[in-house]
């Protein structure tokens, strides 16, 4: 029955005798939170990668299927494991599949990792040393910049925290944070590649230190691997290791094709583009940044000079310094998300130089103190100000939120096509609208006949002062198209001689054009002239009685010398629904530049008969609504 007293007492008397130690960790979870959640809601960038995550996750909650791959490889075209969506997959659900549900989750991750710092810099140095470092990671501004940033690579600067405390506690001899280190490491590799860059640092540790490992925390490690990897080797062993082989050749082909920007002739670059970013980790300011540096630059200098003299945790620290040199391999761009794996480095290296500096000089220690807090109060200052009055950009999650209302508003609930026009192909930037708008189940359609909303991102795209401008996203509605003028198409269509032929019309009311086929592919082919810029809308009839295979239509934007422009709708076609019925259909397009002829081509891909009849293809127009 004293055991639990005692144990209260314990508790009781360590609160006691650090209260002033839990008071400041107390202030920087409080400062710490607020420069990572203030104006998160208004200010989360919400783009094409955004879109698309949050589009796969909604989509295990709503289908209850679980996802097999992640997002994509931003350097090889590759995807890799889904771990990313199953650690946000909770916080999307408990929102009811609001995006800032996701944001939300990364924030408090990275408000845990201030929390992370103060240990590993204590585990590695001295309590001392773990305080500053973390007092100055939660004011730090790339910190703060990579916590608010909707992305997978947000994530690692806390699970580089943990894989830097587990292989300490390794080198401390306690192997069973193997498994820590390795599940870490799994889990951030299907975030983001950079940690492949911390297996160096590993094994190096590993070699210095002569870690030792039981064969069974092997065995166990092996099987934490496979089961963390399950749902990316299920997909790899039934879809011919479709991924692994695009990793094997992006390494095979990288020395080749990006010889520019993983060479050797690129690497100092890529080395000083990091050492700038992890410069400008605690602020912008020119003075404060020269501060920051010098003190980071001083005492990196100095634990190298001391390597074999300082303790092993030091030690630890020392070969994790040599991490940002690694990414003269790095074959992507360097910014603060592509070096998140980095970002805890100078505060640790801040930490340590200040338990050196009061190890020699313990006077110091108050004066050095309060210069850490002044430095702390001083960018807290600057990142809030700057928070406060950053305005609300294209991407913003509110902008889109905005110019979704205005689009429900517009369209009233009736149906409407959307379009996001950019200056790229990309379709990824349409799916933050596109999920959005069916969350607020809005009446998206695909008819060609309906009513049009176009989003402008930039607005100075197709920049016709129409619409309305929501912080540089520009919404337009637009009325049903309107065919007007004469038929451009004319009769007979242009049919190619070979065994299986076009019939004749059915009759002269129905106007109807058969295409038979029996072994080869039958089509026919019309072009006619066209003006560049302008709206055209061609509307048909068709029937389809294919036994096998399937019937399409195109149309196709020419140059003057004949070469495809584009190819309508989508680059697809027109896909007539198999039926003894007469069906509608219609296609929808601007011509684009350089475009001087159109290209309308019916095919029958199949085995069996597709009729088509009145088909017109004429000029259009839609009005931009009021």
């Amino acid at each position: 029955m004293g055991k639990p007293i005692d144990g209260i007492a314990s508790v009781s008397r360590w609160r006691n005798g650090n209260r002033a130690l839990l008071f400041v960790a107390l202030v920087l979870c409080v400062v710490g939170a607020f420069l990572r959640l203030y104006r998160l809601d208004d200010l989360m960038g919400f783009d094409g990668d955004q879109g698309r995550d949050i589009t796969a996750i909604q989509r295990m909650v709503e289908t209850g299927q679980p996802a097999l791959l992640g997002p994509g490889s931003g350097v090889g075209q590759f995807k890799r494991g889904p771990a990313y969506y199953y650690l946000l997959l909770p916080a999307v659900w408990l929102s009811g599949g609001d995006p800032l549900g996701g944001m939300y989750f990364i924030a408090l991750v990275n408000i845990a990792a201030i929390g992370l710092v103060y240990v590993v810099g204590r585990a590695l140095v001295s309590p001392a040393a773990g305080l500053v470092s973390s007092a100055l990671f939660a004011v730090g501004l790339v910190p703060v910049v990579v916590s608010r940033a909707y992305t997978n690579p947000a994530l690692l600067p806390c699970l580089t925290l943990v894989m830097v405390y587990a292989l300490w506690r390794m080198v401390a001899g306690d192997d069973r944070f193997l498994l820590v280190l390795v599940g870490a490491w799994v889990i951030a590799w299907q975030l983001h590649d950079q940690v492949w860059l911390l297996l160096p640092f590993f094994a190096a540790a590993w070699i210095w230190f002569k870690i030792r490992v039981r064969g069974r925390m092997i065995g166990l490690a092996l099987a934490l691997v496979l089961a963390l990897l399950a749902p990316f080797i299920v997909y790899e062993t039934t879809h011919d290791a479709a991924n692994t082989r695009l990793m094997l050749d992006y390494v095979r082909s990288a020395g080749a094709e990006r010889a520019g920007e993983v060479g050797v002739a690129g690497a100092p670059r890529r080395v000083v583009e990091t050492l700038w970013v992890l410069a400008r980790a605690f602020a912008v300011p020119t003075a404060l940044r020269a501060v920051w540096s010098a003190a980071v630059a001083a005492s990196a200098v100095l634990l190298v000079l001391r390597f074999r003299k300082e303790s092993s945790g030091a030690q630890v620290l020392g070969l994790y310094a040599f991490v940002p040199l690694l990414f003269a391999l790095w074959p992507g761009p360097i910014y603060e998300v592509n070096v998140a794996i980095a970002i805890p480095l100078p505060f640790l290296l801040c930490g340590y130089g200040f338990d050196r500096l009061i190890q020699w000089q313990p006077r110091w220690r108050q004066i050095g103190a309060v210069f850490v807090a002044l430095l702390c109060v001083i960018n807290l200052y600057l990142q809030f100000d700057s928070l406060r009055t950053r305005s609300l950009g294209a991407n913003s999650y509110l902008t889109t939120r905005m110019a979704v209302a205005e689009i429900l508003a517009r369209t009233a609930g009736q149906p409407f096509v959307l379009e996001y026009i950019v200056q790229t192909r990309n379709e990824e930037f349409a799916s933050p609208f596109q999920y959005l708008l069916k969350r607020y189940r809005a009446n998206v359609t695909t008819d060609p006949l309906a009513m049009r909303v176009r989003v402008y991102n930039p607005a100075e795209l197709g920049g016709n002062g129409e619409g309305t401008l929501i912080y540089g996203i520009r919404v337009v509605a637009l009325s049903v198209p309107q065919p007007t003028g004469e038929n451009l198409l004319v009769k007979p269509w242009n049919l190619p001689a070979q065994a299986d032929r076009a019939s004749p019309p059915e009759s002269a009311d129905q106007d109807s054009l058969r295409l038979d086929a029996v072994s080869q592919t039958q089509t026919a082919v019309q072009r006619v002239p066209i003006e560049q810029n302008a709206l055209y809308l061609l509307q048909f009839e068709c029937k389809n009685e294919l036994r096998r295979g399937e019937q399409r239509l195109f149309v196709s934007a020419l140059d003057t010398q004949s070469n495809t422009i584009e190819t309508y709708p989508n680059g697809a076609g027109y896909l007539c629904p198999p039926s003894a019925e007469w069906s509608q259909g219609a296609v929808l397009f601007q011509a684009p530049e350089r475009a001087v002829r159109a290209r309308v081509l019916l095919q029958n891909q199949g085995e069996g008969a597709v009729w088509f009849r009145n088909i017109r293809l004429q000029r259009a127009i839609q009005k931009p609504l009021p």
